[in-house]
C-alpha cells in the first residue's frame, strides 16, 4: 500500500510541478506582453495629435522646397534643407550689413560700425523672439 501512495504523491508532485512551469510560462507571457504593449504606447496618439504631427510635417516640408507627401523625404534631407536655408538667410544678412555700412558717414569709425551691426542683430533677434510668442 505505501508503494501504491508513493506512486500516487509521485504523480501528484509531478502534475504539480507542471502547472508551476506553466504558472512561470504565463508570467514570462505577461511580461513579455507588458514590455510590448509599453514599447506600443509611444506610438499610440489620438486621432487629433496624429492629424496636428502630420500638419506639421507637411507645412514644414513644402516651407523646405519639398512636396508635402513624398514618401522620398528623409529626416537628413529635411536637415540639409535647413541648413540650405539658414546659410541663405545669413547671406541675406550680410548683404544687408554691407548695405548698411556703405551708408555709413565716412567719419564713421570701425568701432561704431561694429556697435551698427551689433543692434542691427540685437534687433532682428527681437524680431524672431515676438515671432516664436
Amino acid at each position: 500500500m505505501d508503494a501504491h501512495l508513493e506512486y500516487l504523491a509521485e504523480i501528484r508532485i509531478r502534475k504539480l510541478e507542471a502547472e508551476l512551469s506553466k504558472v512561470a510560462e504565463l508570467e514570462c507571457l505577461r511580461e513579455e506582453r507588458d514590455a510590448l504593449a509599453s514599447k506600443l504606447a509611444r506610438y499610440d496618439m489620438c486621432a487629433g495629435h496624429a492629424e496636428q504631427r502630420r500638419a506639421e510635417s507637411r507645412a514644414m516640408r513644402e516651407a523646405l522646397g519639398f512636396a508635402p507627401d513624398a514618401d522620398d523625404v528623409s529626416p537628413r534631407d529635411l536637415l540639409g534643407a535647413l541648413a540650405r536655408q539658414k546659410l541663405l538667410w545669413q547671406a541675406e544678412a550680410l548683404e544687408e550689413v554691407a548695405e548698411g555700412v556703405a551708408h555709413c558717414d565716412r567719419r564713421a569709425t570701425p568701432r561704431g560700425i561694429s556697435i551698427a551691426i551689433k543692434m542691427k542683430a540685437k534687433d532682428i533677434q527681437k524680431q524672431s523672439e515676438e515671432k516664436m510668442k
